[in-house]
């Protein structure tokens, strides 16, 4: 493998490995502040960290694409984390991050739906084991878990698979970086209404808070979205999914060593079936549609081969100049 075909599979690693963390951090915050001020804190740190970026490209959204930008910003932002915050603020950290392993499969199941990729057999098989381990994991009791919670977490996955989606169209134009500010951006104005629902704002935080909510903007939000962007940009939707089990490792085991959460039995089968079925489906459970053309595989490849996920992916659209926007 080369070190270019190397780079996407390490960013989109790396992406996931930074989501996980959000768990931890986020209770650190949820100690002090309410749901809807959590996220719009959060978001503020990750928008201010990426918008210099575009503007200084001189980068903005042609007219035809604000629709889209603005609905991505809305499914990637409030949609998805006022219902994921909101749900680990009745739930516990690992039991939140192993319903996220849900992922990968409606991820492949999204991509089979609006891209194009074909799901087999062994995918569905997939789908429908890893939503038996959601309803493991939700009907089993713990200390610090409710139902309420663990669906709150479980409904903001699909918010999250079609924020991923649409921002996949809008990268192929605008690049990852941009199109993570510009979607930030909208979202983060599309969750103030929601946070001046909530109360005063206040901004007298201690500094492990502030620590955790410019953590969870920069590294665990604007990085990682652009590690993401960039990664999607050059294998594909569903193999990309693959990369997604480690969120759900990663914050488990946070929650166990960290916050000395002890899941049980059941919540330990359910995360077990969910990332099985995250490793079927993405390694084994989709295919390409056979239109699409064969741009190159995830390792550089261009021709199938052997024991890796081949999945073909359309002709990206070309990039416009910095100064092309529609008047």
């Amino acid at each position: 493998m080369t070190s270019s075909a190397a780079l996407p599979i390490l960013a989109l690693a790396l992406a996931n490995v930074l989501w996980g963390t959000t768990f931890l951090l986020g209770k650190v915050t949820l100690d002090v502040l309410p749901v809807a001020h959590v996220v719009l804190l959060r978001f503020t740190f990750a928008a201010l960290t990426l918008l210099p970026f575009a503007l200084a490209k001189l980068r903005f959204p042609r007219r035809r694409d604000l629709p889209l930008f603005v609905l991505t910003g809305l499914l990637q932002v409030p949609a998805t984390y006022l219902l994921q915050v909101g749900g680990l603020a009745h739930t516990s950290a690992s039991s939140a991050a192993l319903i996220l392993g849900v992922l990968a499969p409606l991820l492949a199941l999204g991509a089979w739906r609006f891209a194009g990729e074909r799901l087999s057999r062994l995918g569905w098989a997939a789908i429908a084991t890893s939503t038996l381990g959601v309803a493991l994991i939700v009907r089993s009791p713990g200390p610090g878990r409710t139902v309420l919670g663990d669906g709150l977490v479980f409904a903001s996955t699909f918010a999250a698979v079609g924020g991923l989606l649409f921002s996949q169209r809008l990268v192929r134009s605008y690049g990852p970086a941009i199109t993570a500010a510009w979607t930030l951006t909208a979202g983060t104005f599309l969750t103030l209404p929601f946070a001046l629902l909530s109360g005063r704002l206040d901004l007298h935080l201690a500094p492990t808070v502030w620590a955790a909510l410019a953590g969870l903007g920069i590294a665990c939000t604007a990085l990682t979205l652009v590690l993401w962007n960039w990664g999607v940009s050059r294998t594909s939707a569903s193999f990309a999914g693959v990369f997604v089990n480690l969120e759900p490792v990663v914050g488990a085991l946070l929650g166990v060593l960290v916050l000395h959460e002890r899941p049980g039995a059941l919540t330990l089968l359910g995360g077990g079936l969910i990332s099985g079925a995250a490793v079927l489906v993405t390694r084994w459970g989709t295919s390409a549609h056979p239109q699409t053309v064969l741009k190159r595989t995830p390792f550089g490849s261009t021709r199938p081969g052997a024991g890796i996920p081949l999945i073909a992916r359309a002709e990206p659209t070309p990039s416009t100049s910095p100064g092309d926007h529609d008047d």
